[in-house]
């Protein structure tokens, strides 16, 4: 087993360029890196000699003919696992073998008050929110509630004739009386009642018991001294301490994760010796960068596994709080006002160009370029006549997070050293505010001064709502200044390496509480926005340790308990620590949808207007550092993708 673990690690850092924890067979296995990280950057281009490179890669594909396969194969569920000898890469991008684990099944009995109910059959809490009784309430001798500190009383607990009940943790001591009823089906009629001390056997090993023996008993009801969420009530059952562990046949990862780099190319040969099927291995090579032709829209999303993605660019994090948003700063003036100090203090840096007047006719539109004069790299220069653009907006809604999130991410690309290579590299095309209005008191926060969200008023994908709606798209597609504004930048830079738009979400949408969403345009990027929430999830956690791993925990406890919240967010919050997800966009008409028709790669990303696991503020200096982190991650890792692999991009 250490053996198959060892190439495990070797496939998941040689074919996936993987993240992820390493297990004590990984330690054991001889001349493993001490981490996934220098793992990661020995299995790149210039880390192994071909020698090196084919020992290890002779070894995987000796360990997956050995399991009846010649790849690794993508499934949904266990369902779609039809061979237990296989290795499969499941929706949460682990990869996943059949082994035997020990599975806790907890103790072998059932807290009865967990099932008590109301006199309406309703499930019964406290107003404190205590599980099947109210603390400060009792039962009189006439069977009514009345409030009593130091008290408890229980709801209405199934039982029959002839059950035995036993509690424990239990204070049946109390300054007026504990007492237990027995009732009828109804709930209302009274077939007995005792007082506590009648009934209660001594107690062993600290739980109290007493038999019911009354006929036509369907419920009992208990007012006692003090319980708590210690306190158990079982029905027919002993009560223990033991648990019940049995071992079973599972699924389970093996603790790496699958993010893919030359990995189709290997595929590809791997398919041909093995003479599988010849549509499977066209329709891998047909696949570009996420999409290929074929639908409506000209876009056919395939599987994220077929859209690569290279990076090994390291986290950069900042060694200073960005201020908080403050009200003075929530204005038209004041955004552009801080641009401009920027621009005055960079001028061989930073241009800036009037595109007009937004929908209202008072508000103006500007675009400021970031680019140095000379190209860094003769690979930059097969890009695009001088660096590889990147087209950014933020300010489409009235999102105060994403707007100074880029700002604060520009102001380090412009004047910190540690990301010189952002500046000679890339030519950043910038829109701080895409849609002026929507800033403006007189907006709803998402709409132009024409009722149109600009969000949904381009053209792939358009769709016509209903005027007068928030989400209202307009009549037809491009009807507005703003969208012109910037499908004319898209049709003018078609050689842009990406389109990034940046939002910011609220704590409590019904995705969840991630701090990062990575709505994508393409599988391409929705790779790479796995990546970055990937990455910065684990530097933060490494940052912050256990007050992070508790903020996760008691966060995603939360999401698991709302209702209201998507399934998608419930999946995230399955003892996962990443704070953040990724998934390609369904919504009609976006911006990222429309940057793809010009062969743009497009992404989303949206930075929490809370960094909900520490501070929990809105809009807070930290809560505008780490959104700051993560646009320039994106823009590091955008760049590590594309300098690594030629034109690695492969246009939409």
């Amino acid at each position: 087993m250490k053996k198959i673990l060892a190439i495990l690690c070797a496939m998941a850092v040689l074919l996936c360029g993987c993240g992820g924890s390493k297990t004590e067979a990984d330690s054991a296995a001889e001349g493993y890196p001490e981490n996934l990280d220098e793992a990661y950057l020995q299995a790149s281009e210039d880390g192994l000699s071909e020698g090196e490179r084919a020992e290890l890669f002779s070894l995987l594909e000796e360990e997956l003919l050995k399991r009846g396969q010649v790849k690794l194969e993508f499934v949904n569920d266990e369902s779609e696992c039809t061979d237990p000898n296989k290795l499969y890469v499941f929706p949460d991008n682990m990869i996943y073998e059949y082994k035997k684990v020990l599975v806790n099944h907890g103790v072998p009995y059932t807290n009865a008050l967990t099932l008590t109910v109301d006199q309406a059959g309703e499930p019964f809490t406290g107003e404190n929110g205590e599980v099947g009784y109210k603390a400060g309430h009792r039962l009189t001798s006439q069977n009514l509630e009345k409030e009593e500190d130091g008290m408890c009383c229980t709801g209405f607990i199934p039982v029959s004739n002839g059950d035995v009940i036993r509690i424990r943790n239990v204070n049946i001591n109390s300054p007026v009386g504990g007492y237990v009823f027995l009732y009828e089906q109804d709930r209302e009629t009274v077939t007995k009642r005792y007082y506590l001390e009648e009934v209660l056997t001594d107690p062993a090993d600290g739980v109290y018991t007493f038999a019911v023996s009354v006929e036509e008993t369907a419920y009992i009801r208990i007012s006692t001294g003090m319980m708590d969420e210690t306190t158990v009530l079982t029905v027919n059952e002993e009560i223990t301490d033991e648990e019940i562990v049995t071992e079973e046949f599972r699924w389970v990862s093996t603790g790496h994760s699958f993010v893919t780099s030359d990995y189709e190319e290997r595929i590809l040969a791997l398919e041909e010796q093995a003479k599988e099927n010849a549509e499977d291995i066209s329709g891998l090579k047909g696949a570009v960068g996420g999409t290929s032709a074929g639908d409506a829209e000209g876009l056919a999303w395939i599987r994220n596994w077929d859209a690569p993605i290279y990076d090994n660019a390291p986290v950069v994090l900042l060694d200073e709080e960005k201020p908080a948003v403050t009200q003075a700063d929530k204005s038209i003036d004041a955004v552009y006002a801080k641009y401009d100090a920027l621009m005055a203090a960079h001028p061989d840096f930073i241009t800036r160009t009037d595109l007009g007047l937004c929908s209202d006719g008072i508000n103006r539109v500007y675009r400021y370029d970031f680019r140095e004069s000379e190209p860094h790299h003769q690979r930059a220069m097969e890009w695009s006549e001088t660096k590889a653009k990147i087209i950014v907006v933020s300010g489409i809604h009235e999102e105060w997070g994403g707007i100074y999130s880029l700002y604060h991410a520009m102001e380090e690309i412009a004047s910190n050293p540690e990301l010189s290579e952002l500046r000679r590299n890339l030519h950043f095309i910038v829109l701080p505010l895409s849609n002026p209005y929507a800033l403006t008191e007189e907006s709803d926060d998402v709409r132009n001064a024409n009722g149109v969200e600009i969000h949904r008023n381009f053209e792939v994908a358009h769709a016509v709502t209903e005027a007068g709606t928030r989400h209202y798209g307009g009549e037809k597609p491009l009807s507005e200044v703003e969208s012109q504004y910037l499908d004319r930048i898209f049709a003018e830079n078609a050689d842009a390496a990406y389109f990034l738009s940046c939002h910011s979400n609220q704590h409590d949408t019904v995705w969840g509480t991630g701090f990062i969403w990575a709505s994508a345009g393409t599988k391409y990027m929705c790779n790479m926005g796995f990546r970055l929430v990937d990455k910065m999830s684990r530097a933060w956690h490494q940052k912050y340790g256990a007050e992070f791993e508790e903020g996760v925990a008691r966060e995603n406890a939360a999401v698991l308990a709302d209702p209201e919240k998507f399934p998608e967010a419930k999946a995230l919050a399955e003892g996962d620590f990443r704070v953040g997800f990724a998934h390609v966009s369904s919504t009609p008409g976006t911006e990222t949808r429309q940057a793809t028709k010009y062969g743009i790669q497009a992404v989303n990303v949206e930075a929490c207007d809370t960094f909900w696991v520490l501070d929990g503020m809105p809009l807070s200096g930290k809560a505008m550092t780490h959104g700051a982190e993560t646009y320039i991650n994106f823009f590091l890792t955008a760049m590590n993708c594309y300098d690594h692999q030629d034109k690695i991009l492969y246009k939409p």
